[in-house]
C-alpha cells in the first residue's frame, strides 16, 4: 500500500509540473493629445524569483476622442458654423529596445456652431471611440528582455497619439481658423506567463522512477498472493497418487 501511495504521489507531482502561472501588472494612462510629446510611464518587469518566463502579452484598452479646435485671432468675438473634423489617428505604445505596437482609427467630431472669444481657442468633442490592441511575444530572445533583477525593476514605456489624413473645416469670418486634435487614454496591461519555481518540469529519469515504483509494487503483490490448488501439491505425492489409481484399475 505504501509503495502504491508513493507511486501515485510521484505521478501527481509530475502532472502538476506542467501547470503554468500568470501574473499581470496594470498602468492607467492619462489623456494624451496629438501634437504633444510622447508621455512616459513605468512598466513592471518580470521577477525571475517567481520562475521561468515563457511568454509576454502587452495590451491597451482605452478610447480615442476627436476634437475640433477653433482659434480666433481677431480682437473681437467671432461666431462660426458647421465646424467638424474626421481624422485618421494612430495610437502607439512603445518600449524602447523591447517592443512597440499601435493601432489606427478614424475619429470624428460632428458639425457644431458657436462663438469663440477674441484671441482665444475653443474646442468641442465628438464621441469616444473604443480602442483595443495587443501584442504577444513568445520568442525566447524577446521574452528574456522582460526579465528584471527583482519585483521592483521596471522599464520606461512611451505613449503617443498622432494624426494622419482627414478633413477639418467650418464657416467663419476672416481671422478664425479651424483645426483638430485627438485625445486618447486607457490602461496598459502586461501579462507574464511563467513556469513556477515549484513546478519546474522534471527530467525523464523522474518518470522512470515513478514507473519503477509502480512495477515494484505489482511484483510484491504477486509474491504475497496465495497459490492455487494444483501448484500447492508436491510433485512426488501427485505422482504416487496417480500411479496407485492406475494399478488398482487393473485388479
Amino acid at each position: 500500500m505504501k509503495l502504491k501511495s508513493l507511486a501515485c504521489a510521484a505521478v501527481l507531482s509530475l502532472a502538476g509540473a506542467a501547470q503554468a502561472s500568470l501574473v499581470e501588472y496594470h498602468v492607467s494612462l492619462a489623456s494624451q493629445a496629438t501634437g504633444s510629446p510622447a508621455s512616459g510611464f513605468n512598466l513592471q518587469l518580470f521577477d525571475p524569483s517567481l520562475g521561468a518566463l515563457q511568454s509576454v502579452e502587452l495590451s491597451f484598452d482605452g478610447s480615442v476622442t476627436e476634437q475640433v479646435r477653433v482659434f480666433n485671432s481677431n480682437a473681437v468675438d467671432k461666431g462660426y458654423t458647421n465646424a467638424s473634423a474626421s481624422v485618421l489617428n494612430t495610437v502607439s505604445v512603445s518600449l524602447p529596445g523591447l517592443v512597440s505596437f499601435s493601432s489606427r482609427l478614424t475619429a470624428t467630431a460632428s458639425a457644431a456652431s458657436g462663438t469663440v472669444s477674441a484671441g482665444q481657442t475653443s474646442y468641442f468633442s465628438g464621441s469616444a471611440n473604443p480602442l483595443n490592441m495587443a501584442t504577444l511575444l513568445e520568442d525566447a530572445t524577446a521574452v528574456s528582455r522582460f526579465v528584471g533583477l527583482g519585483g521592483a525593476d521596471h522599464t520606461t514605456a512611451m505613449f503617443l497619439v498622432s494624426s494622419g489624413l482627414g478633413t477639418v473645416g467650418g464657416t467663419a469670418a476672416s481671422g478664425v481658423y479651424f483645426g483638430s486634435r485627438a485625445l486618447a487614454l486607457g490602461d496598459v496591461t502586461v501579462s507574464y506567463v511563467y513556469q513556477p519555481v515549484s513546478a519546474v518540469p522534471l527530467p525523464a529519469s523522474a518518470w522512470l522512477l515513478g514507473s519503477g515504483v509502480l512495477s515494484m509494487g505489482a511484483f510484491m503483490r504477486r509474491r504475497r498472493a496465495p497459490s492455487n490448488a494444483f501448484t500447492s501439491v508436491p510433485l512426488g505425492r501427485f505422482w504416487s497418487h496417480f500411479t496407485s489409481r492406475r494399478s488398482s484399475s487393473w485388479v
